[in-house]
């Protein structure tokens, strides 16, 4: 399973147990397990964590808005500098 579909899983069951109040006003950390997300997107190639955090970040068929999840996995990663090719990426850099 592609980690967008991963992510959207995710942010579908978020809505379900805390609703959008939550996730909106305090953010994706508060609503949902965004470590969990990260420690995924860390086992893909730097390449393929960009591929797939522009797919998630621009998806129309999430419960809630993914971008908001993208800002908090790309901040959960800004301190590494292995990731700094995700933080010069146009597409990517956009939604954070």
């Amino acid at each position: 399973m592609r980690f967008s579909d991963f992510a959207k899983i995710k942010l579908d069951e978020a809505k379900d147990l805390f609703g959008s109040y939550t996730y909106y006003d305090k953010g994706a950390d508060e609503a949902m397990e965004v470590h969990e997300l990260v420690n995924k997107v860390k086992q893909l190639s730097v390449k393929d964590a960009a591929e797939e955090l522009i797919h998630l970040a621009n998806r129309t068929d999430c419960a809630l808005e993914p971008s908001m999840l993208v800002r908090s996995i790309l901040h959960s990663l800004d301190s590494n500098p292995k990731y700094e090719a995700l933080f010069e990426n146009e597409d990517l850099i956009e939604h954070y």
